[in-house]
């Protein structure tokens, strides 16, 4: 059952639009901050050369996002791991009681045996997505926006503080439209 299909029969008709939360994760990574194009003479492929690796950490960030913008947010360095992850979701569980969390099959979420105690404990429900299907989940364009902010506002800001800035910037966008967008509205 595709999630508007799930989401019309289970989720709507018990949970208003403003209880639904999405929850995934992204990084940046300095490797993608790089020089993406590069003139050279016509007719001849050119390569964009850096001296060294990459300079500087990556970050991760697990986000969760409401239609009134991201609810919580946790960043670290490097890459999210199971622990992390579990930690992050029992800090967020307990801000979203009688809600529900919707996530992707991400091999990290698949917490075995953990998630159900969560989800009586915290009074939760969570709904995974389909495999393969990011455009059933409104985050991922929010993502797309805070990668593009960060892209363009790093050499004037930072790395972090502009994931900062843009990860705050979010509440100015239209998040119940992009919800409506995605089939998330009654």
């Amino acid at each position: 059952m595709y999630i508007s299909q799930f989401y019309a029969t289970e989720i709507a008709p018990y949970y208003s639009t403003d209880q639904v939360f999405f929850l995934d994760e992204t990084s940046f990574d300095p490797r993608h901050l790089a020089v993406k194009r590069v003139r050279g003479p016509k007719g001849v492929r050119t390569y964009a050369c850096r001296k060294g690796g990459p300079v500087g950490q990556r970050y991760s960030v697990c986000a969760t996002l409401g239609v009134e913008g991201i609810k919580h947010r946790v960043i670290t360095t490097g890459t999210f791991t199971a622990d992390k992850f579990l930690d992050n979701t029992i800090e967020l569980l307990g801000m979203i009681p009688g809600c529900v969390l919707v996530m992707d099959n991400a091999s990290i979420h698949a917490l075995k045996g953990k998630l159900d105690a969560l989800m009586q404990l915290y009074d939760v429900r969570i709904v995974f997505l389909p495999k393969y299907s990011p455009f059933l989940n409104p985050i991922e364009v929010v993502f797309a926006w805070i990668k593009a902010f960060v892209h363009t506002h790093f050499k004037d800001m930072g790395r972090l503080p502009a994931i900062l800035a843009a990860f705050d910037d979010v509440a100015k966008k239209n998040i119940r439209g992009l919800y409506e967008k995605h089939g998330y509205s009654h």
